[in-house]
C-alpha cells in the first residue's frame, strides 16, 4: 500500500538540503585564486561571502584563523607572512575550497589611463613598426614563475560596489607571467614588474586596473569630489552636462548616421563621432574608482605605480589639489598608512618649437610634482621619453625604469640616485644666465639623444644647438618658427656643412637688432666656402619656403567660429578677421591642440570602434 508520507531517507536528503541552502556556499573573494600573491610582512585580511552564521575556517603557512559569517560576508586576518612559497591556502565551511601555488611577496597596482593601459600586444603591432627593436625580444618566450598577473576589467558604477569583475580576455584568476598572459597585460606594468624582479628578489604581483583616455575624477569616490569646492565643480560641470544630453544625443545621432553614409561611400571621414557623456558613460565622474578601485581596498598591496594627466592637461591647477586628493583618499580607503605612490610625469608630446609657447601640458606637469610633498611618493620623469606626434609614446622600458629606481627608494630604503635633475634657482649676471638644479649628481652633461627614432650624438645635439643660437638671436618670431618648424634635421645638415671646412656658421661676430630673411640668405653665402654654400643651397631654399608659407598664412589667415561652437568667441569678438601671429599661436594652443590632444588620448579605443562601425 501506497503511504502519503515521505520515507525516512527521503526527510533526511530534504533536511540537509534546507541546512546547505540555508548555510550557503563559502566562497572567496574575486581576488582570491589560485596562483595570487599576498603581500608579506603585514597583516593580510582574507575574506568572503558564505551563509549567514556559518562558521569559516581559514588555513595557510602554518596559520589557521576562524569566524562567523555575519550578513552574508566573513573575513579573517593572517598574520604577517614572510616571502615565499608556494603554499596552500584552503577555507572550510560548508564546502571546502583550496587555492594553490599561493606566494608571498609584493603586491602592485599598476593604473591610470592608456599610457599604463596600453597592452604589450598593442607595442608589438604594425602601429609601432619603426620602433620594433625596442620590442622585439618581448617577451621574448620567457616565463617568469614568480611574477603574477591580474587584470580587471573595465566598468563603472554609479555605486561603490565590493566584487571585482575580471577581464574575460585575460580570464578570472591570477596568472603566471609567461608570454601569452604579458601580450594581454600593461605594458608599463609589464616592464616595471621585470626590472623590478632584478633588485627585489620576492614574488612580484601586479594588479592590472586602467582604463585608456580617463581623467582622474573617474578614479576618486564621490565624497572626495564634494569636499573641496574646487572639486565640486567637477559634479556640478557633469550635471549640467547631463541636463543637456537629450539634445545633445539628439545631434549625435545625425552626425554618426551621416558619418556612416560617408563612410561606406568609400570616402574619407576620420574617426568615429564621440557620443555625448551620458549618465552611464565609463568615464564620468567617480565611475572607474567605484566598480574598479574600490573593490581592490581590502586586498593589501605594497604600493601602486600611476600613469595619467592626459585627460587633465587643461585643468592643472585643478589637478594640483585633485592629484594629491586621489593619493591621500586612497591610503585612508586601504587602511594600511601611507603605501608608496609612485607616478609617471607625463612625457613631452607634439613636435618642439624654439619660441617658448604657454602649453597646457608643462602646467599639468608642474602640479603632478606638487604631489611629492606627500609622504613615500616618487616620480618618474619621462620628457624625454616623449613622441611628437604619438601621445603614446614607445619608449616605455624607459619609464619602467625610472618607477623602479623611485620604488627601490621609496619603498626598499635602498639609497641609490633616483630623482631626476630639478630646477632650484636662475641667476642672472650681465648678458648671461645661469640656470641651477638640484639632483643633478656631479653635474649636467650632453649625451646622445633619441628623437622619434633618429639618434643624435652629443656632438650633433651640441652642434644643432650653436647654429641654431648663432642664426638664431638676431631673427624675428616668425623666421624662428619656420627654421623650427625644419625640425633637428636641417640643422644637423648645415652645422655638418659648416664641420667639414671648418667654417664657423654665420652671425656670431654681428650685434645687429634685426636682420631681413633675403639678409640672412646673402649672410650666410658669404660666411662659408663654396663646397659649404653647395650643401647649404637646399637647406636654405626649404627654410626660405616655409618662411614664404608663414608669412603668406599670417598675412591672410582668416578664422571663425570652430564648427558647434557657442560658447567661445574669437578674439575681438568678430565672426572673421585678420590676426596676428600672437592671436593665431594663441587659438592653435586653445582650439586646436587641445582638440587633437583629445582625440589621440582616445586612440586605444579605435580598434572597438571600428569593428562597432563595421557591425553598424
Amino acid at each position: 500500500m501506497l503511504t502519503a508520507f515521505p520515507s525516512r531517507c527521503s526527510i533526511v536528503a530534504m533536511a540537509l538540503g534546507f541546512v546547505l541552502a540555508v548555510r550557503g556556499e563559502v566562497k572567496l573573494h574575486g581576488l582570491f585564486t589560485g596562483g595570487m600573491v599576498i603581500q608579506r610582512d603585514i597583516a593580510v585580511a582574507v575574506y568572503g561571502t558564505a551563509g549567514e552564521g556559518e562558521r569559516v575556517t581559514v588555513t595557510c603557512a602554518g596559520q589557521t584563523h576562524s569566524t562567523v559569517a555575519q550578513g552574508g560576508q566573513w573575513q579573517v586576518t593572517l598574520d604577517p607572512l614572510s616571502a615565499g612559497g608556494p603554499h596552500e591556502l584552503t577555507v572550510s565551511g560548508a564546502n571546502r575550497v583550496v587555492l594553490e601555488d599561493v606566494l608571498v611577496g609584493d603586491v602592485w597596482l599598476c593604473t591610470g589611463q592608456s599610457n599604463m593601459a596600453g597592452i604589450l600586444r598593442s607595442y608589438k603591432s604594425a602601429q609601432y613598426s619603426d620602433y620594433e627593436s625596442l620590442y622585439a625580444d618581448l617577451p621574448g618566450g620567457k616565463t617568469f614563475p614568480r611574477i603574477r598577473l591580474f587584470k580587471v576589467a573595465r566598468g563603472a558604477t554609479d555605486e561603490s560596489i565590493s566584487e571585482i569583475e575580471t577581464d574575460e580576455e585575460f580570464g578570472s584568476s591570477w596568472r603566471v607571467c609567461d608570454p601569452e598572459a604579458a601580450l594581454l597585460f600593461s605594458t608599463t606594468g609589464y616592464l616595471f614588474g621585470r626590472e623590478l624582479r632584478k633588485h627585489i628578489t620576492v614574488p612580484i604581483g601586479l594588479i592590472y586596473s586602467t582604463v585608456g583616455g580617463t581623467a582622474a575624477e573617474s578614479w576618486v569616490s564621490r565624497a572626495v569630489l564634494t569636499s573641496r569646492p574646487e572639486l565640486k565643480e567637477i559634479l556640478d560641470r557633469h550635471a549640467l552636462v547631463l541636463e543637456k544630453y537629450p539634445q545633445a544625443e539628439i545631434a549625435y545621432k545625425e552626425r554618426l548616421a551621416n558619418w556612416q553614409v560617408k563612410r561606406k561611400s568609400g570616402e574619407k571621414v576620420g574617426r568615429w563621432p564621440k557620443p555625448p557623456m551620458s549618465s552611464t558613460q565609463l568615464k564620468r565622474p567617480s565611475g572607474l574608482y567605484n566598480k574598479m578601485i574600490a573593490p581592490l581596498q581590502r586586498y593589501a598591496i605594497k604600493g601602486v605605480i600611476w600613469y595619467q594627466g592626459e585627460s587633465n592637461a587643461g585643468r592643472p591647477e585643478q589637478y594640483a589639489t585633485l592629484f594629491p586628493a586621489l593619493i591621500t583618499a586612497w591610503r585612508r580607503q586601504w587602511g594600511k598608512g601611507d603605501f608608496p605612490f609612485l607616478f609617471v610625469q607625463l612625457a613631452a608630446f607634439r613636435k618642439a618649437q624654439l619660441v617658448p609657447n604657454d602649453g597646457q601640458w608643462p602646467w599639468l606637469r608642474e602640479a603632478q610634482t606638487k604631489a611629492l610633498a606627500l609622504p613615500n611618493t616618487g616620480m618618474a620623469v619621462a620628457i624625454d621619453a616623449g613622441h611628437q606626434t604619438n601621445i603614446h609614446p614607445p619608449f616605455k622600458q624607459l619609464v619602467a625604469k625610472r618607477l623602479v629606481f623611485a620604488a627601490l627608494n621609496v619603498a626598499y630604503g635602498r639609497d641609490v640616485p633616483w630623482r631626476s635633475p630639478t630646477f632650484s634657482r636662475l641667476t642672472v649676471q650681465g648678458a648671461k644666465a645661469a640656470v641651477h638644479f638640484d639632483n643633478a649628481g656631479g653635474g649636467l652633461e650632453a649625451r646622445a639623444v633619441e628623437l622619434d627614432g633618429h639618434q643624435l650624438s652629443a656632438d650633433e645635439l651640441k652642434g644643432a644647438l650653436k647654429l641654431l643660437k648663432a642664426i638664431g638671436e638676431d631673427l624675428p618670431t616668425d623666421v624662428l618658427k619656420a627654421i623650427g618648424a625644419m625640425g633637428a634635421a636641417a640643422a644637423l645638415a648645415v652645422e655638418k656643412a659648416a664641420e667639414t671646412t671648418g667654417d664657423e656658421p654665420a652671425g656670431e661676430e654681428e650685434e645687429t637688432t634685426s636682420i631681413t630673411f633675403d639678409e640672412l640668405m646673402e649672410k650666410a653665402g658669404s660666411k662659408f666656402s663654396k663646397e659649404t654654400k653647395s650643401a647649404l643651397d637646399t637647406v636654405l631654399e626649404e627654410i626660405k619656403s616655409a618662411h614664404k608659407d608663414l608669412a603668406a598664412l599670417l598675412k591672410n589667415a582668416k578664422v571663425g567660429k570652430a564648427e558647434g561652437e557657442t560658447t567661445e568667441e574669437v578674439p575681438g569678438g568678430a565672426e572673421e578677421k585678420k590676426f596676428t601671429q600672437a592671436e593665431v599661436d594663441a587659438i592653435v594652443a586653445d582650439k586646436v591642440s587641445a582638440a587633437e590632444t583629445v582625440a589621440a588620448q582616445e586612440a586605444a579605443d579605435l580598434a572597438t570602434e571600428e569593428t562597432l562601425a563595421a557591425i553598424g
